[in-house]
């Protein structure tokens, strides 16, 4: 994989010393889960994707999952923590806990790297998984689907609480 190719032993970056091997580490997969967040959770139609549903999402997080993975393996410590808020926000989705989500303990607890902002984007561009996909893929009989309805409640209900937030720090 380009990871190992470009990270592994045989890498000419490990001839560096090793604060340097670590900046470098550090810096790249900070900058891979900054670029995949504005990709999908992004405000701007140039930068990001228009729409998406559970399936690209499931798709995204087994790659998410493979660079998480590979940090692991780098004997760099804490590297894979460079991945969490992307890795959290998706698991968000795939996972269907958006109604828990609402409550500010549960996300605080389960969820503390995730930006609403983020969130109130990605629910604007989900899109349900059709019908006839529904109905007749074995495959997807066990995803959690966030609703048409749920989705709007969550990006009015997170949008107040936005606004609100930011009312209260410029207050201050």
């Amino acid at each position: 994989s380009y990871l190992r190719f470009a990270f592994g032993d045989a890498s000419c970056i490990n001839m560096l010393p090793e604060p340097q091997v670590q900046a470098i580490h550090f810096t790249t997969f900070t900058k891979i889960s900054e670029t995949l967040l504005e990709i999908i959770g992004g405000a701007e139609p140039d930068t990001s994707v228009r729409s998406l549903n559970v399936l690209s999402l499931l798709r995204l997080q087994l790659d998410v999952n493979f660079i998480i993975a590979f940090a692991e393996e780098c004997t760099i410590p804490d590297l894979k923590d460079c991945l969490k808020q992307l890795h959290q926000t998706i698991d968000l989705f795939v996972e269907g806990g958006m109604d828990k989500f609402l409550t500010i303990e549960f996300r605080q607890q389960m969820y503390p790297t995730v930006e609403t902002g983020h969130v109130i984007n990605l629910l604007k561009k989900y899109k349900e998984l059709g019908v006839a996909s529904r109905l007749f893929s074995s495959k997807h009989k066990n995803l959690k689907i966030i609703r048409k309805k749920v989705a709007k409640y969550a990006i009015t209900t997170l949008t107040a609480e936005l606004a609100e937030s930011n009312s209260n720090s410029k207050a201050m």
